[in-house]
Order: C-alpha cells, then sequence, then structure tokens
C-alpha cells in the first residue's frame, strides 16, 4: 500500500556522493553474477559485495543517479522469484557511517596523542603506572614516528 518511489524523493534522501545501493530479500540465488544482471543496465557499476549468508548485497554505481534510478526501478521488485527491497546503502565517507569515538581526555603525564589502528590512544613514559583509572595498559609503552605508527619500545 505505499506509493511508489520518485526519483526526487529517492535522491533526496541521501548525501551527493552516495552511490551505494542496498539490496535485500534475496535468500535463494543470490549471487555477483545476479546483481550484475538485475542492476546492470541502471548504470556503470563501480563494486558488487555480496552477503549471501544475510541475503542482501551492495551494489556502487559510477554516479547517484543510477543508483537513484535503480533504487526507485528495482525496489518491491522480484528477483529470482523474491520480492526485493533496495535502498541507499551507507558509503564509507557518509557522516552517518562514522563509528561513535569517545572523547578522549588526556591523562596525567600523558603526551601527544597518535592514531593507531584507527583508535586514539596515548603515550606514556616509560615506568608509568600500569593501571590508570580503571584501565588497563598492560605495560604498552611505545613512540609516535608520524607515518611509521606505533613501535613496541
Amino acid at each position: 500500500n505505499q506509493k511508489p518511489l520518485t526519483f526526487d524523493d529517492v535522491y533526496n534522501q541521501s548525501s551527493p556522493t552516495n552511490c551505494t545501493v542496498y539490496c535485500g530479500g534475496i535468500t535463494n540465488g543470490l549471487s555477483e553474477e545476479l546483481m550484475q544482471k538485475t542492476f546492470a543496465p541502471y548504470g556503470q557499476i563501480h563494486e558488487i559485495r555480496v552477503f549471501k549468508d544475510k541475503g542482501y548485497a551492495f551494489v556502487r554505481f559510477s554516479t547517484k543517479e543510477s543508483a537513484t534510478h535503480a533504487i526507485v526501478s528495482v525496489h518491491n521488485s522480484e528477483i529470482n522469484g523474491q520480492p526485493v527491497k533496495c535502498s541507499w546503502g551507507k558509503e564509507s565517507g557518509d557522516p552517518n557511517n562514522t563509528p561513535v569515538t569517545t572523547q578522549v581526555m588526556p591523562l596525567p603525564g600523558s603526551q601527544y596523542p597518535y592514531n593507531y589502528a584507527g583508535q586514539m590512544g596515548y603515550w606514556y613514559p616509560q615506568g608509568y603506572p600500569a593501571q590508570v583509572q580503571g584501565q588497563q595498559f598492560l605495560g604498552m609503552q611505545g613512540f609516535a614516528y608520524g607515518q611509521y605508527g606505533y613501535q613496541q619500545g
């Protein structure tokens, strides 16, 4: 009983740079080839990621317009006899897709923050107490070497 999707409505639901379509509800025969065949008519495809065990896939187009046409056309249609849902996928640069980060306050004795494996951390001088405000640091001492990352010391 839903009104059909319109290009403008769908286009305006996501950021200007999002080109990723989520397609879900395919429990039988989900494959990259099936997604390619289903979505190729709507534009150039950059990437297809298939999650067979979960019954969905992400299709990344070269343009947002192509992705919008794909969502409007394929949503609520049948693929392999199964009704599918299409919507915007999360893009890597989407501000709505950034993990929730808690603010790290520098602890006494900490030096400059460095970024290690995408997590904020702090360098502690040799001999700094291993137990700091209930957090176990397990004797990790190291130094920030600019672009070279973290080195156990």
